[in-house]
């Protein structure tokens, strides 16, 4: 599904929520920066890299893109996407082996907040400057699908291939 518009309804969030609502509950691994301020993050079990993808993944891919961040723990701020990039891999590495308890979505600003553990938080916030043209972040299923969040206010959820 495709939807545009100025704000997320009641349906989309019902059904962003019911395609990340299998992760609730497991534990990120493999927590790295990439290019720029790209964030990956793999969760459930490892799948062994392919002719497709040299990388190995989890079952569940976060790939945060396009999007300023900013991790918090204990409601401080550790490091932002703008940091230098040594303390940006450093510091996002207090993600891996937590709990992912929350993935929630503000349906005006596609601002999308998790919650590891009991306290530390990555706070993913869209490019104003880049809203008509980029993904904000994708979220790739084991049904070999992915959830594509932006440009605008935005998504899709479709074949990933």
């Amino acid at each position: 599904m495709i939807t545009s518009k100025a704000k997320l309804g009641s349906a989309d969030m019902d059904e962003i929520k019911a395609i990340i609502s299998p992760i609730l509950g497991m534990k990120a691994w493999d927590v790295s920066l990439g290019y720029g301020s790209f964030v990956t993050t793999e969760f459930g079990s490892p799948i062994k890299p392919t002719d497709q993808s040299k990388y190995l993944r989890g079952e569940w891919h976060l790939w945060v893109k396009h999007s300023f961040w900013r991790l918090e723990q204990n409601n401080q701020v550790l490091v932002a996407s703008e940091d230098n990039r040594k303390e940006l891999a450093e510091n996002l590495k207090i993600i891996n082996g937590l709990q992912l308890n929350t993935f929630d979505i503000n349906p005006i600003t596609f601002e999308t907040s998790l919650l590891f553990g009991d306290k530390v938080k990555l706070l993913v916030i869209p490019t104003s400057y880049l809203q008509d043209e980029y993904e904000y972040w994708t979220f790739y299923t084991p049904e070999r699908k992915v959830l594509i969040a932006g440009p605008g206010m935005e998504y899709q959820y479709k074949d990933s291939s």
